[in-house]
């Protein structure tokens, strides 16, 4: 009887503890996340709303990548470097670049984003209501990314900024260790 109760008890025990790091990782999981989701369109939102004027980054055209106009834009993207891997502002019907992160030689403007492609809902989701994230992605380098999309004004400019997901190799050595 003794035998029994202590397999039982330890049992319950086992199972009680690992339901229990489960609710709790996937609740972190789901915490993080919109954390993630939040800081790229507040990080987007404010880049944009900063000295960002959607009247002047929408008047750039295929060869202006040397005027002032255009350096003052990159200046601007590439402070956000400290926050995010790679920042884009972009006409979003066609989906050309304006001003990249990348820099002028790598992208000019009128380069087609091509990997934005598979984000037609979000991309319309912020071209209506001023804001959106993609879901988590993959990289080549097998870290996760999220996409974060703002509206500049109201223009058909949007800005993309790329961010990594850190909280996830945590997050997975919290699930191992629950």
């Amino acid at each position: 009887l003794r035998r029994r109760f202590i397999l039982v008890f330890g049992t319950f025990a086992v199972a009680l503890t690992a339901v229990g790091g489960f609710v709790a990782w996937r609740s972190a999981s789901s915490v993080l996340e919109r954390e993630l989701d939040d800081k790229l369109q507040q990080i987007a939102g404010v880049a944009s709303e900063v000295g960002l004027q959607a009247s002047l980054v929408s008047g750039l055209r295929p060869g202006d990548e040397g005027t002032s106009a255009w350096r003052a834009v990159y200046e601007r993207l590439r402070g956000l470097q400290n926050y995010v891997d790679a920042a884009y502002l972009f006409r979003v019907q066609d989906r050309t670049v304006l001003v990249s992160t990348e820099g002028a030689n790598a992208l000019p403007i009128g380069s087609q984003l091509r990997f934005l492609n598979i984000y037609g809902r979000e991309l319309d989701r912020a071209t209506v209501t001023g804001a959106a994230t993609t879901p988590l992605f993959q990289g080549v380098d097998g870290r996760f990314y999220k996409y974060g999309f703002v509206r500049l004004q109201q223009s058909d400019v949007l800005m993309a900024v790329l961010m990594r997901a850190d909280y996830l190799e945590p997050l997975e050595r919290f699930r191992r260790t629950a």
